[in-house]
């Protein structure tokens, strides 16, 4: 029998790592993140710059079959939605650095 296995929803538990990880340093919360796409994953991980990254806080490499694709993360922590306006600038660094005719492919 192959069963998906759901971990127990626990408010208690959503509301403290909520809590700490909104407490983090920016930076402290970047670097978490870097490590968890690692965790989750991705290979050749590297947090950026925090200033001047052109908005992308993390870049890597996603493994699929023979394929290394490149990617570019950007980290938000925010209580609310990110603003569309902040998508768009992300969407523009991320074909400024990954694009094929870019002058530093990645």
């Amino acid at each position: 029998m192959n069963t998906m296995y759901t971990p127990p929803a626990n408010p208690d538990i959503k509301r403290e790592l909520k809590k700490q990880l909104l407490a983090m340093a920016a930076r402290s919360f970047e670097f978490f993140a870097g490590d968890f796409l690692v965790y989750v994953g991705l290979e050749a991980v590297s947090v950026t710059r925090y200033i001047g990254d052109g908005g992308i806080d993390a870049e890597g490499n996603l493994v699929a079959g023979h394929f290394r694709i490149p990617i570019g993360v950007q980290v938000k922590r925010h209580r609310n939605n990110v603003h569309r306006s902040d998508i768009d600038k992300f969407i523009g660094a991320l074909s400024g650095r990954f694009s094929p005719n870019s002058a530093n492919p990645q």
